[in-house]
């Protein structure tokens, strides 16, 4: 969290001799650790820091924090009434993921009782997922959300209910039986057995990798890139329900471009999400 690099820049970076391997390195400043000499005092806000950080929310601050395991310290650290929404494991031990953009669309609109069939056979979902709060009972002033899994997971569709399922990273796609081997030998034990690599590979369709947007007939269902992920925000930082992905005609040559990874993080700072932290506005 850069606390090391900061306390060495506040020492007046002395000479030191680094001996072995260290985990990060010095040369980088820290300009989002601001120096307090006050002990927090409960019974007021937090004040103010420079550039308008604040040290801590107000005790009446409702929050809501939406993400992996990158925002469990994080909630630590932060006043308020915080709840929060983490991946978990499942019955059989399987890590599920929560905070895709695409599940949040999904739980605007609402699980249909074959959906909800569809979810009850998968070890890495559950009927959570598709019932976050930041759309089903938004009652927050702050949102803390990580877009990570945005990042990294592929996107599946369920070919008789269009169910999107984000799994897996988005370079791999799992309906391929090549694939099968590494998989079923790491999560066996969790349900994701040679059995369920089947079914799942009949029941669902490959959408879309992060560089692979669906072409021709399909319509751009579950897209992951710029285009679809500013939408899904927009519509969350407005307060109203996630819209389904819009359609239209195909991507164009370059969207290859566009969908890399620093052409993400330019999308997610021109919507105001360098922390990833929205706010809510009621209504």
């Amino acid at each position: 969290m850069g606390v090391e690099q900061w306390l060495y820049d506040r020492l007046g970076r002395p000479p030191l001799s680094i001996v072995g391997e260290v985990a990060s390195g010095l040369d980088h400043p820290v300009d989002w650790i601001t120096e307090d000499d006050e002990l927090p005092d409960p019974a007021r806000p937090a004040r103010p820091g420079p550039a308008g950080r604040v040290g801590a929310a107000p005790d009446d601050q409702r929050i809501l924090m939406v993400g992996g395991c990158d925002l469990n310290t994080t909630a630590q650290f932060l006043g308020g009434r915080i709840r929060t929404e983490f991946a978990h494991t499942g019955p059989t031990g399987s890590f599920i993921h929560v905070g895709h953009t695409e599940t949040l669309r999904q739980s605007a609109a609402g699980l249909t009782d074959g959906q909800r069939a569809v979810v009850d056979r998968i070890p890495f979902l559950d009927q959570s997922v598709y019932r976050s709060s930041v759309v089903v009972s938004p009652d927050y002033d702050v949102l803390v959300y990580s877009v990570l899994t945005d990042y990294t997971q592929g996107l599946y569709r369920h070919r008789d209910t269009n169910l999107i399922v984000p799994w897996l990273q988005f370079d791999f796609d799992i309906t391929d039986p090549d694939r099968w081997g590494p998989v079923e030998t790491r999560l066996g034990r969790e349900g994701i057995n040679r059995e369920f690599l089947r079914w799942f590979t009949d029941e669902f369709e490959f959408r879309v990798g992060y560089r692979r947007p669906i072409r021709g007939e399909h319509p751009l269902v579950g897209h992951a890139g710029s285009r679809g992920f500013e939408d899904r925000v927009r519509e969350r930082r407005r307060g109203g329900a996630v819209q389904p992905q819009r359609t239209g005609s195909p991507p164009s040559p370059h969207d290859d471009e566009r969908h890399s990874r620093p052409s993400r993080r330019r999308t997610a700072e021109r919507l105001g999400l360098r922390c990833a932290h929205l706010r809510h506005q009621p209504g």
